[in-house]
């Protein structure tokens, strides 16, 4: 009887708790799923370049998203970029959208996005995507 209120309570704290080998993975998942969000947007930039077409890149500055969208301006499509909830996107600075420009080859304005393993509890970033002006587009662990 005792031995079993006790593995029940080790299984329940084991279940509370986790493991502690676990305790990065979803800070990993994050910072991939990061890395293709950024991939997926430089992609857009080109195709955007070589095609001569326009779109708004548009971002949370409130709320975390598990996603990254533009709207062609040509067409009014959206294209998604969707992590699967392995990162959630929030972004940084006064605008929610930023435009690109296939006359210019910019993106204005540059932004950072901040990249969290979860929707709300973590506090702090994992990595931060950084969208110069110039249309470079690099993932960093530590804000910038």
């Amino acid at each position: 009887m005792v031995f079993s209120l006790l593995s029940a309570l080790s299984g329940l704290i084991w279940i509370v708790a986790g493991p502690p080998r676990f305790a990065g993975a979803g800070r990993e998942r994050a910072r991939e799923a990061a890395l293709r969000g950024a991939q997926w947007l430089q992609g857009r930039l080109l195709q955007a370049r070589e095609e001569g077409r326009n779109f708004r890149f548009r971002v949370s500055l409130a709320d975390r998203l598990p996603y990254l969208e533009i709207r062609w301006e040509d067409t009014g499509l959206w294209e998604r970029y969707d992590s699967g909830e392995n990162a959630w996107f929030r972004g940084e600075g006064p605008a929610r959208w930023a435009f690109y420009s296939t006359k210019w080859h910019t993106l204005s304005p540059g932004m950072v996005l901040h990249v969290f393993s979860d929707r709300e509890s973590s506090p702090a970033a994992v990595a931060f995507i950084v969208i110069s002006p110039a249309c470079r587009v690099s993932v960093i662990r530590e804000g910038p």
